[in-house]
């Protein structure tokens, strides 16, 4: 996060004049897609927890894993004694989960720039639809002007679709642009821990269990 900046602006050009709702579809539009976000969120955050909590209690309900840790690790004392084993234990499993719930944060944080402009998408096309729309206008229009009225109505119109337009397609170049290596990094190490995890499953019994929810949070992860 050493560009946290660089996120905080694409988060602060979301209040910005030209993507605020402006008519009640609008704001149908947005509460929708900001549904599909947070349920992404909730979702898959949902699935990292509990793949790591599964992964805890493994080795208490285990007995070829007693006292064995979270991950191998040197320390200078001896950890296989109490109180100390659950000490580290606990220390691993607190970084674990941290680890795991900013992980699964960042993720769904990327794909949520894109689900946000969906929906600025759809406000588009609902103003496009009603481009030619103005029975509701509550300007009184001289007979003689009808035709200038509407033409200027009109074009102001599509003047405004069309900047809006443009900042939809700004927006998402900068978010692509931003975070296309490390998209592309992370599906190349996900794909070689899915094959990694998924042979290990294959060759030992005991961590079946264990690996089987850790694989399917990745696949999901990669697909998502």
């Amino acid at each position: 996060m050493f560009r946290g900046n660089k996120i905080l602006e694409f988060f602060q050009r979301l209040h910005q004049p030209i993507f605020a709702p402006k008519q009640q579809e609008h704001h149908f539009l947005l509460k929708k897609y900001e549904f599909i976000a947070k349920a992404s969120n909730v979702v898959f955050l949902t699935m990292c927890l509990f793949t790591i909590t599964l992964w805890c209690i493994i080795p208490f309900v285990e007995k070829s894993q007693k006292n064995q840790l979270l991950y191998v690790a040197w320390y200078p004392y001896d950890t296989t004694k109490n109180p100390r084993y659950f000490i580290t234990y606990i220390s691993q499993a607190f970084l674990l989960y941290r680890t795991a719930s900013v992980n699964a944060m960042i993720d769904t944080m990327i794909t949520n720039f894109y689900v946000i402009m969906m929906g600025q998408i759809e406000i588009l096309k609902q103003d496009l639809k009603n481009l030619a729309d103005i029975v509701n206008q509550k300007e009184n229009i001289v007979n003689d002007c009808i035709e200038e009225s509407l033409e200027e109505l009109l074009n102001r119109r599509i003047i405004k679709s069309t900047e809006h337009y443009k900042e939809i397609l700004k927006y998402i170049h900068d978010v692509t642009n931003f975070f296309e290596v490390g998209i592309v990094t992370q599906v190349c190490a996900s794909t070689i821990v899915i094959c990694t995890s998924t042979y290990q499953m294959t060759l030992v019994s005991l961590l079946f269990r264990q690996m089987f929810l850790y694989n399917l949070a990745w696949n999901i992860q990669v697909r998502f």
